[in-house]
């Protein structure tokens, strides 16, 4: 055990994180005397050590502090003898530093209250291994100790410790008190790096706290590779539920699925239809480079995705989203049983996995059949979807830590955060990217999230949709405001109640007041309304993208025709299909041709015309029903 000068402690120019004020209220209570230590535990690189060198350098009285630094062959019998030595000395706040290098610590720390923390000693512990902290709350220090996590920064602790009010720096780098863009002092900038820290700060963390406890363990029947497996799948899914199916199996649902996902909701999406009827192949060839094709051989039971899933939120790498999906059919609106989504809470370790996958996309074989213009539109937008969801994902769990609400264990809670849908005749018509309900008030606030720094009409479209305002109203009360949140400037909408307000604003006043009401309020004081744009910012590529991929639909038809005797053992569509294939091509000339065929609006086009009077040529047409014949597009497809 190595004891430190704390007047060589160097925290002069350092801005305080939120932690040291309440290390020194600790200091400064009696709550040691009821037999009460002070556990300051988080993830690797979440500032514990430096926390702890400030409150003691702010110690009135120096010189009754002590500090350790625990090495790995100590015992709680060191630590015992080193407290008993300071209590001679008078030494009224000690503090050990990486406690859970001491073996044994998990299984015999209750002396640490039930002796020392009597005798009107202040001891803080800290360790890398956070897990064991959480075991031995549980048992040695049950009703012991009072904790303090590190591991999560919001942003507006993010803002002011590290002087930036930027939130794009937080995205990438936040999470582990680094701020900018130079990579030369940080230990997480890419991919690897990402992983890197994952395996030693989460995956080592639960295998070494695992090993210290002589409690049963469910997950001590994995491998320590098979835990790193499955911690690392949980980050590649992006977001989700805990099941057994996602851990057992080969993951297939990777980051690389996430922008072909994406990419094939955008407007020009015949732009990427070569690329995303590629799907399967992209997603094995990326869980391959990533090593998520693994399949864990120990058979996963409940026991373990329920003793994981409490770890990791113990641990707070996890946040809670609650979903909540509203129905309407022919008999009205319905709700339907609250789900529970995870996500990664450190915005560095997921955004560099979401750029793996975006960067593996753009450089496979597949992205590169894409013009340059095509290339450089698509890839802008692929990060507006990536620092997009992260925000949305990030205000969310801000919000509902600032708020105090706990998604978890179902507490009751003055306001509660939900994520709502709206769902017509089974298709999806509509969501509110964050809803917040006064419990006590029976009134509620909704808002959408963006990425951009320029308003338009179309952000508010689902925030004002009138055909949700029933069942809002049923089952969270009055609508009290709706918000659009971006990262531009502040206005209320002339067009409508919607206020528009910055993010960053925006989090850094809910975790100053703890009240959305008092944010609500001290944003709108004194804000000057204007017109929003009817339509979003125009893009210029596309106009230019469009009129590279004009389709001659005349010379897509003598091809099919050409080649029909070639393969006439197929139906039209699948002729089409094979076209494509021989020919090499864009597969938006077919889709664009079952277009023409499916729907109505489209018959009278010469090329449709002759299309479909080929379809009904054949004999699987005139063998099917009337009801199939009504329906072409049910029969083609």
């Amino acid at each position: 055990m190595i004891r430190r000068d704390i007047s060589d402690f160097n925290v002069e120019g350092k801005k305080e994180r939120y932690a040291v004020k309440e290390v020194r209220n600790f200091i400064d209570s009696d709550k040691a005397l009821d037999g009460n230590i002070l556990i300051l535990y988080g993830l690797r690189r979440t500032g514990k050590t430096t926390i702890m060198e400030q409150a003691l350098s702010g110690y009135q009285d120096k010189n009754l502090c002590a500090f350790y630094e625990v090495q790995e062959n100590d015992t709680m019998v060191d630590i015992e003898e080193t407290l008993f030595d300071a209590s001679k000395q008078g030494i009224k706040v000690i503090c050990f530093d990486e406690i859970t290098k001491a073996d044994d610590f998990i299984t015999n720390s209750a002396s640490l209250a039930d002796v020392f923390a009597k005798k009107d000693m202040r001891i803080i512990v800290t360790g890398t291994d956070s897990l064991s902290f959480v075991l031995a709350t549980n048992h040695e220090l049950y009703g012991r100790a009072y904790e303090i996590n590190t591991t999560y920064i919001p942003f507006a602790e993010h803002a002011e410790v590290l002087d930036t009010n930027d939130m794009d720096d937080y995205i990438q780098f936040g999470g582990l008190m680094c701020k900018g863009k130079d990579i030369g002092d940080k230990f997480i900038y890419d991919y690897n790096s990402a992983l890197k820290y994952l395996d030693s700060a989460v995956s080592e963390n639960i295998v070494n706290s695992l090993k210290k406890n002589n409690g049963d363990s469910y997950l001590e029947e994995l491998s320590k590779k098979e835990l790193q497996t499955i911690i690392e799948k949980l980050v590649e899914i992006y977001s989700g539920s805990f099941n057994k199916k996602s851990i057992q199996n080969k993951l297939t649902k990777v980051s690389v699925n996430y922008p072909i996902k994406f990419l094939a909701n955008l407007i020009d999406d015949d732009l990427i239809r070569p690329i995303t009827s590629n799907n399967r192949e992209i997603a094995k060839d990326f869980a391959e480079t990533i090593n998520a094709d693994t399949e864990i051989k120990t058979q996963i039971n409940a026991e373990m995705i329920t003793e994981l899933k409490n770890y990791l939120t113990d641990l707070n790498l996890v946040s809670v989203t609650s979903t909540v999906k509203f129905r309407y059919n022919e008999e009205g609106w319905n709700s339907e049983k609250p789900e529970y989504e995870y996500y990664i809470i450190q915005p560095a370790i997921k955004f560099n996995h979401l750029l793996k996958g975006k960067d593996f996309f753009k450089n496979a074989p597949y992205y590169n059949k894409l013009s340059n213009l095509e290339k450089d539109f698509l890839e802008t937008k692929l990060e507006e979807k990536i620092f997009g969801d992260m925000l949305e994902q990030i205000v969310l769990f801000d919000t509902s830590k600032a708020l105090n609400v706990n998604l978890v264990r179902f507490d009751k809670k003055k306001y509660e955060v939900y994520k709502p849908s709206f769902i017509v005749n089974n298709q999806k018509k509509g969501e509110f990217d964050m809803l917040i309900y006064d419990t006590n008030r029976y009134k509620y606030w909704g808002f959408e999230i963006k990425h951009t720094t320029m308003p338009f009409i179309a952000q508010e479209k689902h925030l004002q949709d009138e055909a949700f305002f029933p069942i809002l109203e049923h089952n969270f009360g009055h609508r009290e405001n709706v918000c659009v949140l971006y990262r531009g400037e502040p206005f209320l909408s002339a067009d409508s109640d919607t206020i528009y307000l910055n993010v960053t604003d925006f989090l850094c006043s809910i975790n100053r007041t703890h009240d959305v009401e008092k944010t609500i309020l001290e944003l709108t004081q004194n804000l000057s309304s204007r017109e929003i744009p009817k339509e979003e910012v125009y893009d210029p590529r596309q106009a230019e993208i469009k009129q590279q991929r004009n389709i001659n639909f005349e010379e897509v038809y003598n091809l099919y025709r050409k080649e029909e005797n070639m393969i006439s053992n197929k139906a039209p569509i699948e002729f089409m299909k094979e076209i494509v294939k021989i020919h090499g091509a864009d597969f938006n000339v077919i889709n664009e041709a079952i277009e023409a065929v499916t729907k109505v609006e489209y018959e009278t086009t010469e090329f449709s015309v002759k299309l479909l009077q080929d379809i009904r040529n054949t004999e699987e047409y005139k063998n099917a029903s009337v009801a199939e014949k009504s329906k072409p597009k049910d029969y083609t497809m």
